[in-house]
């Protein structure tokens, strides 16, 4: 991550949350609306959102994961498309790059 200024970090903290608006960060960090548009311009600084909001949610995957495949296992239909879609994918992924390794366990406990 860049090293951007205290207002821009809370910024992207914000951002990366997924429920702040521009209007609602501007007021959050005491800075502008327009300030926030032209901030959201930057690439690095929209990078550096994504790549916070991918660290945050990777530490909840596993048990949405296994609510996924409980549900898969119980018979619905839907659940059960989406989990065998996310493994293509994630096969996909790992063809691409074959010297990374991503493995998902499962805890029937946590559901």
């Amino acid at each position: 991550m860049e090293n951007w200024s205290s207002p821009k970090m809370k910024a992207i903290e914000l951002f990366s949350e997924g429920t702040y608006n521009n209007k609602q960060v501007a007021e959050l960090v005491d800075v502008c609306p327009n300030t926030i548009t032209e901030w959201r311009k930057d690439p690095l600084f929209m990078d550096d959102i994504i790549e916070l909001s991918r660290s945050l949610l990777r530490g909840r995957l596993a048990p949405i994961y296994n609510k996924l495949a409980v549900k898969a296992e119980n018979g619905s239909y839907q659940h059960i498309k989406l989990l065998l879609e996310h493994l293509d994918n994630l096969e996909e992924h790992k063809s691409k790059n074959s010297d990374k390794v991503i493995t998902f366990v499962w805890n029937e406990s946590d559901s």
